[in-house]
Order: C-alpha cells, then sequence, then structure tokens
C-alpha cells in the first residue's frame, strides 16, 4: 500500500492513505457475524444490549439501522435493494444521499468525499486490547498457566474496555470529526458513551467459554488487521462466520485454509518452496491445505 502525498508541503500520510483503502473495498461493508459479534438485534436498530462500538466502527442508514450484506442474494440483487433504499432515503429528503447497508464510519475512518480519510488513523502491530485478551483466554483455557476463570474474567473486562475505548479514540481524534456529528452517511448525533458503559457492557458479555473470548479478540481486529482476525476465527473456529460458495471460481469456490506460498518465492527461491509444496500441501494449489494450528473446517455456508 503506498502512501497519499500532499502536494502543498511534500509530506506523506500513512493514515489517510489506510483510511482510503479501507473505503474503497466491499470490506468495507459490515458482515453479519459483525453485527451479531456486537448484539446487533434482527432488525437492525441497536438496543440497550448493543456493543457501544457499534457507532464508532459503522455508519448507519437514515432510519438508524445497521444492516449487513445477505451472502445467500446475487449481487445484483444486493444492489438492487440498496438501490432502491437510496432513492427512497432521497425522496424522503434530497440531502439523504446515504447507504441502506452500514459501512465503515466515515469519520473515524472513511471519509465522505472521494479521495478523502482520516489522516490521524493509525496501523498497530498490537494493541493493549488483544493484550488482556489473549492473557484472558490463557487462564481460561490454561495455555501455559494453570487455567483461573477469576483472571481470565478480569483480563476479558479489560480487553473489551480497551476496545472500546481504541475504536472511540479513532472516532474522537478523527481528521474528519465535528462537533456534534457522528455520521456523515447515517445522519446521526453523536452520543459518545462513557467508560462505566464499556466496563458494563464488559461485564454484561462475559462467558465462561473460549467464544466469548475468542468472538471478541477477532472483533477486536476486525478491519484494521484482517489477517489477524482470520487467524483467530480459523485457529478456534469463533465466531462462525458464514459464506456463499463462489460459483465463478473453481479452484477456490470456498474460504481458503491457508494462503499459498507468493510468487516471490515461486520465483526466486524454487528450489526450496518445491521441496516445502511436495512436504506440505495436500492438493496442487495450497489454498486448502490445513495448518497444523488451524481447525480444518472453520466457517459455514449458506
Amino acid at each position: 500500500m503506498g502512501v497519499t502525498a500532499d502536494t502543498h508541503t511534500d509530506t506523506f500520510n500513512y493514515g489517510k492513505s489506510v483510511a482510503q483503502a479501507l473505503a474503497g473495498r466491499f470490506e468495507g461493508s459490515g458482515s453479519q457475524a459483525m453485527l451479531d459479534a456486537m448484539n446487533v438485534p434482527a432488525g437492525g436498530v441497536p438496543d440497550e444490549n448493543t456493543d457501544p462500538r457499534l457507532p464508532a466502527i459503522y455508519d448507519c442508514n437514515p432510519d438508524g439501522e445497521y444492516i449487513a450484506y445477505n451472502n445467500a442474494l446475487t449481487e445484483s440483487e444486493i444492489s438492487n435493494i440498496s438501490d432502491q433504499k437510496r432513492k427512497e432515503y432521497i425522496e424522503r429528503d434530497a440531502s439523504l444521499n446515504a447507504n441502506y447497508y452500514c459501512y465503515i464510519d466515515s469519520v473515524a475512518v472513511a471519509g465522505y468525499a472521494t479521495y478523502q480519510g482520516n489522516a490521524n488513523l493509525h496501523g498497530i502491530w498490537i494493541s493493549a486490547a488483544e493484550v488482556a485478551l489473549s492473557k484472558a483466554e490463557a487462564y481460561l483455557m490454561g495455555y501455559g498457566v494453570a487455567a483461573n476463570e477469576a483472571l481470565a474474567k478480569e483480563n476479558f473486562v479489560k480487553g473489551v474496555v480497551f476496545s472500546e475505548e481504541y475504536f472511540w479514540n479513532l472516532k474522537l481524534n478523527s481528521s474528519l470529526a465535528k462537533e456534534g456529528n457522528d455520521s456523515y452517511n447515517g445522519y446521526r448525533e453523536l452520543v459518545v458513551p462513557t467508560n462505566d458503559d464499556f466496563t458494563a457492557y464488559a461485564e454484561k458479555i462475559w462467558a465462561n467459554n473460549q467464544e466469548c473470548v475468542a468472538t471478541q479478540l477477532w472483533l477486536n481486529h476486525c478491519f484494521m488487521n484482517e489477517l489477524e482476525a482470520w487467524n483467530v476465527t480459523r485457529r478456534t473456529g469463533f465466531p462462525n462466520v458464514k459464506f456463499a460458495r463462489d460459483t465463478q471460481v473453481s479452484d477456490y469456490p470456498t474460504p481458503p485454509n491457508r494462503l499459498p506460498y507468493p510468487s516471490d518465492e515461486l520465483n526466486f527461491n524454487r528450489d526450496n518452496c518445491q521441496a516445502a509444496i511436495s512436504t506440505n500441501y495436500k492438493e496442487s494449489t495450497g489454498y486448502y491445505t490445513n495448518l497444523f494450528w488451524a481447525k480444518e473446517v472453520y466457517y459455514s455456508l449458506y
């Protein structure tokens, strides 16, 4: 990924480039798995049990709904629903040129115009939330330490609170932030939750099982660290993410179990790479060769 240049100062802005990259892809749309992990009710309208992170991660539509793509539908069917809804919004109010489906937050990340983005967005190697949630899993499962439910819960609550703080800090410290404006595309007023809200939510969702902890670890990575999120669900099987079979790609119509060796390895380290392939690959592409630490089936299909 490149960086965005400022032609007036000859400086570069990594954060704005990341924001533009995230906002310019289908991955920018909220998945049903993400909404389920944040306890969004079936109708898409948040209630008292919904994760306080939600308004810092996604824009809602003008009706206050957080709607994900229905992957059981075709691309044209998904687009037709969106087009019809946008037409309804504009007929109601010409200024409501907004998405029907929820999308990465326009203040925290995406911006509201082409080539715009949060210039204060930072990439991360590892976060306080990831450390705390990883410790919670270790204490819960007895990974390298004696199992201790009390310490598991303590670190779980810390991890969820750290994650809530992280995403709200992205939004509130965004270069796009304007007082009182929570969403350029959702047209809602800014309501900032408190740390007490974060703690109460973390306490409420705690459950003494790996699914609870892994789901929060996966959610914390989300679109900011997609490969790590994929690692969590491959390793634990949680949360259960549903996919549609891709009928246009015959070689790998379902999600892969691993990434194959890249072309640079094949081209410039051919002998060693081919030796590794002959040892490790169970089929020709490498996509469906399972890694020793991962579950062979970590998702479900529509």
